[in-house]
């Protein structure tokens, strides 16, 4: 079995707006991260603090995928809704 990468293009890629120019590619339901992409265009914006540094560890696809699937498995998600139902209430 061959481990193939396969790298996007960015050069087609014109719009912040667009994920895909942060290096933030959704494949099946999930984001997979390029993250010398994203430490790259973070930089570039001065968005330095938005980098987290456990998202650089020695890895063996080109990819950072999280192990995290679903919404409300990050804290800060269930945070979040519980302040915006409060705001409701």
């Amino acid at each position: 079995m061959t481990n193939q990468k396969t790298k996007f293009d960015y050069s087609k890629v014109e719009s912040k707006e667009d994920l895909r120019y942060w290096g933030l590619h959704p494949k099946k339901g999930r984001l997979h991260i390029d993250t010398k992409r994203y430490k790259k265009i973070c930089e570039i914006e001065r968005f330095t603090e938005f980098i987290p540094s456990g998202l650089f560890q020695n890895r063996n696809t080109h990819y950072f995928i999280p192990n995290k699937q679903k919404r409300h498995d990050y804290k800060y998600n269930l945070f979040r809704d519980l302040i915006l139902q409060l705001k409701e209430d």
